[in-house]
């Protein structure tokens, strides 16, 4: 039972995985909690992280939150108006961050489908180190909704459950979950899906 609840924590917890999903991984909290095997260590663990795997499930609405855009106007994520909605937890000079960008960009008429208010990306700093995200912020796409997290809303409530960055997600016109902190592959097979069916 030991090995076999390591394998899934190690697979579908782990935010470096390309196999994580949290939606598979919230059973394997609770079983911890529950089973007679679990060290009182991991228990522990586990009812102080089941709460936070819960947030912003897949089919629920995602917790809105305001942000700062780089020319200092607020904007909040559900006034974004598009059919899908990319949110993108992001990090000045993160390597990750940025071949996400680069592979965004080879979807066919991505900039097309932004204009057209298709699709939008809300790209989003969420910590506190503004001089160098103001120093990046450069690189980022114009037709981006580029912000930051001005007062920690996001990490101090918490709002959203950011284990690594970067995290994306993708939703729907009402800013339901599609995918949560999905792998890159996978966020662009869905959208290849959904945007090739419109």
């Amino acid at each position: 039972w030991n090995r076999f609840a390591e394998g899934l924590d190690f697979l579908l917890g782990n935010p470096n995985s390309n196999l994580r999903n949290e939606e598979l991984y919230i059973p394997l909290l609770q079983s911890l909690i529950d089973s007679p095997f679990a060290s009182a260590e991991e228990k522990e663990k586990a009812v102080h992280d089941l709460p936070l795997f819960k947030l912003n499930r897949v089919g629920q609405k995602a917790a809105d939150f305001p942000f700062r855009l780089m020319n200092g106007r607020t904007s909040s994520l559900y006034a974004i108006e598009s059919g899908y909605t990319i949110l993108f937890f992001s990090n000045p000079g993160c390597p990750a961050c940025r071949e996400i960008m680069e592979t965004l960009a080879l979807l066919p008429d991505f900039d097309q489908l932004i204009e057209d208010k298709t699709l939008a990306v809300a790209n989003i700093y969420p910590d506190e180190d503004l001089a160098a995200w103001r120093e990046y912020a450069s690189i980022y796409p114009k037709n981006w909704y580029n912000g930051y997290d001005e007062y920690q809303t996001i990490y101090n409530t918490p709002l959203y459950h950011i284990r690594a960055i970067p995290s994306v997600y993708l939703l729907d016109s009402e800013k339901k979950v599609i995918l949560k902190d999905a792998p890159t592959e996978l966020l662009v097979s869905v959208l290849s899906q959904l945007l090739g069916g419109e």
